[in-house]
């Protein structure tokens, strides 16, 4: 039996940004909306937008990591000091990131996904985890079993048969 990998792949890979910034838009606009009361917020406004802050942190840590994967040690596996410094600084960074990552995702599985657009940012959170995703994946099944729009679409009312 294979090991599932424990590196975090972002779906969709260059495609997903703007979904990413469509799910911040959308949290945006519903927190205008619950201040200026012009409309009701979309009832997973708070999901969509750590959502999509944590689908950035995500991001972040593995173009950082990206970056320091290709930082060569050359030949003789002998660095400058200005080689070293910049793989530390750039470790310190993914740590950074990384961190910041793990405590969003944990939020994430805390927060409960009410609409369409709630289980499908959760969703690609889910699949973005590499840790915690567990917790996460249990959160969002849960989610979906309790959604009744979807129960609905996919089981209509008996119409007699």
């Amino acid at each position: 039996m294979t090991r599932p990998s424990t590196s975090r792949v972002l779906p969709l890979g260059d495609a997903l940004s703007p979904i990413v910034a469509r799910l911040r838009d959308m949290a945006t606009q519903s927190y205008d909306n619950l201040l200026t009361a012009e409309g009701p917020p979309q009832p997973d406004y708070e999901l969509l937008d750590l959502c999509s802050e944590t689908l950035n942190a995500i991001k972040q840590a593995n173009d950082i990591n990206r970056i320091r994967e290709t930082m060569d040690m050359g030949p003789q596996r002998m660095w400058t000091d200005e080689h070293r410094a910049r793989w530390v600084a750039l470790s310190g960074d993914f740590r950074e990131w990384d961190a910041k990552a793990t405590r969003l995702l944990r939020r994430v599985s805390k927060l409960k996904a009410t609409t369409a657009a709630g289980l499908y940012a959760k969703a690609l959170v889910c699949r973005s985890s590499a840790s915690g995703s567990a917790v996460l994946a249990h959160s969002l099944a849960e989610d979906f079993l309790a959604c009744e729009g979807l129960r609905s679409s996919l089981w209509p009312a008996a119409g007699g048969g």
